[in-house]
């Protein structure tokens, strides 16, 4: 970690934020090689520098980054980035209190969290809470983001090939309920980005501490759908032809093997003109070090390899993804649980492409906005969400393609959703949450009920 002594007393300031976040490389927003958090955190903080100084508020912001070779630390967007950090390594934390307490007049610290940004490895998930404390006790004002909030790794078995109903399943979720209740007492604030997650975690973190903020979309039309026809030749594809489109990072939590497997059992099913599957991205960058995952990506792949109506593109820049995006008949979202807000249906309100969600998305639709731009539309949940069988998703393609006005409203449905949730129109939300509070949580309070136990798991065999 090289920084010039005139940097950190540039940043050195009681204006300062501090965000501890991976972050793009120089120069780009959506980078291949870095976790989906990144190009969030670049988007947001620029929004809310801006909205700051139209305000005329003073705020500075320092990101201490994951490390890219070649880079150290430099200005960019009038912010320091700080590459200080290395995923994996079991002194992750130590290095990034060490950037820290560079700049002690800073007293906000943000960290965009979600399991594993850190490492894979148990030891650095165990050592979070205690980071936390310590930057607590040193008077910093801690905002927690978090990425995803799920209690129960059964849900996740086939992405990470356990016993659902293990004893070991069991200790972790224990494990996992026990770090999201320290992390209620020693942050001042939470954000997550879905009113269903703050549900969810209200019983183990007091809800007034929670903020229901919705994952923001860039505001920034890299390819757009009224495009389309232009685009699919620019991409090689048939304008004749019916794109079914998955993006983002190929994972099973998200349904790729699923969607693939159904749309293999359907697709001479669907109506009218030829239709084909594209999978806009390629292995997690984050899980390449995972045997489990591998095996289920290669698995996945020798599925694809024999059907010429499937296609894999593999990680896409960040001027092609928008491009597959923009150029979808229909954008699909076949989630297996719902964790997280969803990067690609962020990337969806931007292109105006219309999108389906599984029924394990169907809480999304409790949001304000959502529900606000379904009415306008026309159209209710049950228009927007498709079941998880075979039967659930043809039923909806086919809709899409023999009724224009259902395809049209689903259009104008995410371009709505888009207005609402730009960076821009969420900036003044992020900053006040930043600014407007001290340090003040009472660490010994608890929440005062919760239907989750408190107690550790039995282990004798049932």
């Amino acid at each position: 970690m090289k920084i010039k002594p005139d940097l950190i007393n540039r940043f050195n300031t009681d204006q300062t934020v501090l965000v501890v976040s991976t972050y793009p490389r120089h120069g780009h927003t959506y980078d291949p090689k870095a976790l989906a958090v990144a190009p969030f955190t670049k988007n947001k903080i620029n929004a809310i520098a801006k909205h700051a100084q139209s305000k005329s508020e003073a705020v500075k912001f320092v990101i201490l980054a994951d490390t890219i070779e070649g880079e150290s630390a430099y200005v960019e967007d009038g912010h320091l980035i700080l590459r200080c950090w290395t995923r994996n390594l079991l002194s992750v934390y130590l290095t990034i209190q060490k950037a820290v307490n560079l700049f002690p007049q800073a007293k906000t610290l943000v960290i965009e969290h979600e399991f594993g940004i850190f490492g894979l490895k148990h030891q650095i998930t165990a050592q979070f809470p205690l980071f936390l404390l310590l930057n607590r006790l040193l008077g910093k004002n801690i905002v927690l983001v978090l990425h995803q909030v799920i209690y129960d790794l059964g849900e996740l078995s086939g992405h990470l090939q356990i016993d659902p109903q293990g004893q070991i399943t069991k200790l972790f979720n224990w494990l996992i309920k026990l770090n999201y209740r320290l992390f209620g007492l020693l942050a001042d604030k939470v954000i997550v980005f879905d009113s269903s997650l703050k549900d969810k975690l209200s019983q183990l973190v007091k809800p007034e501490k929670i903020s229901a903020t919705p994952l923001p979309n860039s505001g920034r039309t890299a390819a757009s759908h009224k495009k389309q026809n232009q685009i699919k030749k620019q991409l090689g594809l048939d304008p004749k032809t019916f794109y079914l489109v998955f993006a983002g990072y190929i994972t099973w939590y998200k349904g790729a093997d699923w969607l693939v497997k159904t749309f293999k059992h359907i697709k001479k099913q669907i109506k009218g003109r030829p239709a084909k599957l594209i999978l806009a991205g390629g292995q997690s960058s984050s899980l390449e070090i995972d045997t489990k995952y591998m095996n289920w990506y290669n698995h996945l792949l020798r599925t694809i390899s024999n059907d010429k109506d499937i296609e894999i593109t593999g990680v896409l820049s960040e001027k092609e993804l928008p491009k597959y995006i923009a150029a979808a008949d229909l954008l699909v979202l076949p989630y297996r649980l719902m964790m997280s807000a969803s990067g690609p249906f962020t990337l969806a309100q931007t292109a105006g492409t219309p999108v389906i969600v599984s029924d394990k998305l169907k809480p999304m639709t409790k949001s304000e906005d959502i529900k606000a731009a379904l009415k306008n539309n026309g159209l209710t949940p049950a228009d927007f969400v498709f079941a998880m069988t075979p039967n659930g998703l043809l039923d909806k393609i086919n809709r899409a393609r023999s009724n224009p006005a259902y395809l049209n409203a689903l259009t104008n449905l995410v371009r709505q959703i888009k207005t609402s949730r730009t960076c821009q129109n969420q900036a003044g939300t992020y900053l006040s949450i930043i600014k407007g509070y001290g340090a003040n949580a009472k660490l010994d309070l608890w929440p005062k009920t919760s239907p989750i136990s408190n107690t550790a798991p039995s282990f004798a065999r049932s």
